[in-house]
């Protein structure tokens, strides 16, 4: 029983491991990580670019012109995409604890059904040494007549015996 228990326990903590893995589709959180600080310092390079560009044309035109709104929204999307990054990159530690929490769990669970099955394993075999051992050669045939008496010999027997004496 505690067997088949344990084995449910791992094919829980392995379906929850992989379930976790499909749902946030990363396979190494530092490389993820070190993108992500990558990507944050170009667009931050980006972001002071466009606003020394607003800057200067801020100086040579009024706030409503084209060229000045399109650095403006420039400007604003890139500073919410840095937010969204930084926000995301706050998240991939809890991920990468959640995700080692899961491992230790599978690992963990496995280390003991491996435990229990090889306990069960030399059970059965102690089990073994103690039983005797019987083993059926051939199964038994009921003969076609029976071994004794010999009614025809005595018969012989009889008539020899009538034919001396009489």
């Amino acid at each position: 029983r505690q067997l088949a228990g344990t084995k449910r326990e791992l094919a829980a903590a392995r379906a929850a491991l992989q379930s976790f893995k499909e749902k946030h589709r990363s396979i190494s959180f530092r490389e993820e990580t070190t993108e992500s600080i990558k990507i944050i310092g170009d667009l931050e390079s980006r972001l002071e670019k466009t606003s020394a560009e607003l800057s200067g044309l801020l100086k040579d035109l009024t706030p409503a012109h084209p060229k000045v709104a399109k650095h403006q929204a420039e400007k604003e999307s890139l500073t919410a995409s840095i937010g969204r990054r930084q926000n995301a990159l706050k998240e991939l530690p809890e991920k990468e604890s959640q995700l080692e929490d899961l491992k230790l769990a599978v690992k963990s669970t496995e280390d003991v059904y491996e435990l229990l099955k090889k306990e069960y394993e030399e059970a059965r075999i102690r089990e073994g040494k103690h039983a005797r051992e019987i083993r059926m050669t051939a199964e038994a045939k009921a003969p076609l007549s029976p071994k004794k008496p010999i009614k025809g010999y005595y018969a012989a027997v009889a008539l020899s015996l009538a034919l001396v004496i009489g």
